[in-house]
């Protein structure tokens, strides 16, 4: 099994998005997407299911950039479907269950439904929104979902009290199903990872993977972003943030807020128990920023870029 890692290089033009990285030796694939879908800047969640595999690109446009639903034939990589979301916006993460696909509208503060027939979309609607009567704006910064037994985790924020997200400190992990606030007072989680009965997920400020009510790695190389399981392997990607000053302890802010560049981009092996650090490949090659980590098989008739 290998890992798809997906990449939001916003801000590099030409960097790669997606790469195949086979943790059993080491080696990493640049894959080629077709040239119909534009210019991509950035790909900011995965998914699979069924035959299917999904992605959240984001494509750039005359004015800043669009995000746009991708739907590929998990066989060869072929593109079945694009869809320009029309309410959500700045789109991050993505679940797929059943006829259904459920988006993280960072942009508007909601959780998007869009219900499938196949491989097309024939709507879009509001599922959840943390306060509801509150104006369509990026107030709680959500990033991630997650479904298990029929329910869905997502991760936020919480609101900032500055002008910049390093403001946030009361982030949350929240179920939609019953409104409970299952872990709260992170500071930038993402990447929500069920493990049998524990609940995963990267505490980014603070350079950390932890499990709720348990244990957390050790400090990693960068900001947090990105996690899967793979087997009795725990796979967290870092990327490259911004350098804070503060004495009680190291900590690194979100990479579109001000500073100076800090820590790097990798993907780190973690055993299952004990988060030990048991390899850490080095990813700057592709990019200074990784989203998502996704597992995936029978991957050998995807097409990749030819080497450089």
């Amino acid at each position: 099994m290998e890992i798809l890692v997906s990449f939001c290089n916003l801000r590099v033009p030409a960097a790669p998005t997606l790469v195949l990285y086979d943790p059993n030796n080491g080696t990493c694939r640049v894959l080629k997407l077709p040239a119909e879908l534009g210019e991509i800047v950035g790909i900011t969640g995965l998914g699979s299911a069924d035959r299917h595999l999904y992605a959240v690109v984001h494509v750039a446009q005359v004015r800043g950039r669009k995000s746009v639903l991708v739907i590929f034939d998990a066989t060869d990589l072929s593109l079945l479907r694009r869809y320009d979301f029309c309410a959500a916006s700045d789109v991050h993460s993505i679940w797929a269950e059943g006829d259904a696909v459920y988006a993280v509208s960072s942009g508007t503060d909601e959780v998007m439904k869009l219900l499938l027939r196949g491989t097309e979309v024939v709507s879009e609607e509001v599922f959840w929104r943390p306060e509801p009567n509150a104006p369509r704006k990026d107030h709680h910064h959500l990033n991630s979902i997650t479904g298990v037994d029929g329910q869905l985790l997502v991760s936020g924020f919480g609101r900032r009290s500055g002008e910049h997200w390093q403001s946030a400190r009361h982030g949350f992990i929240q179920s939609l199903a019953s409104s409970e606030t299952i872990v709260r007072g992170i500071e930038q989680p993402h990447s929500v990872l069920i493990l049998g009965e524990a609940i995963a997920y990267c505490e980014s400020r603070q350079m950390a993977v932890r499990v709720h009510e348990g244990q957390r790695a050790p400090s990693l190389a960068g900001y947090t972003r990105g996690l899967c399981r793979i087997g009795d392997r725990v796979f967290a990607a870092t990327s490259v943030g911004r350098r804070v000053s503060r004495s009680s302890g190291q900590v690194i802010d979100n990479p579109s807020d001000p500073g100076e560049l800090e820590g790097r981009c990798t993907i780190s092996t973690l055993s299952l128990d004990g988060f030990a650090i048991e390899a850490t490949m080095d990813m700057t090659a592709f990019g200074k920023e990784i989203y998502d980590l996704l597992p995936v098989e029978r991957c050998g008739n995807w097409p990749v870029t030819d080497p450089a």
